[in-house]
């Protein structure tokens, strides 16, 4: 992964398929210039590559680390380089 490299936090609405899961947007930190438009959105999140220590549930809080390029499609898509569950799910 990248040194520097954007991140959102987001709750697991739907495990799509083994490789991907629908997220809504939850908290979008201001550091790396992400629009706080994206707050509130459903993306399709692609695992395929991503580094994921903890296999994410339904309803879990999770971190995603990704390239900051947000695929236009209905719902939006991101390539995730790594997700963690977070603690307080």
């Amino acid at each position: 992964m990248p040194s520097v490299v954007a991140n959102f936090d987001a709750k697991v609405e739907e495990a799509v398929n083994p490789n991907e899961a629908r997220v809504k947007v939850t908290y979008v930190p201001d550091t790396y210039g992400i629009s706080q438009n994206f707050m509130d959105s459903e993306l399709i999140v692609d695992l395929d590559t991503a580094e994921v220590p903890v296999e994410p549930k339904v309803g879990d809080n999770v971190r995603i680390w990704f390239s900051g390029t947000i695929e236009e499609a209905l719902p939006a898509r991101v390539g995730a380089y790594r997700l963690e569950v977070l603690e307080d799910s």
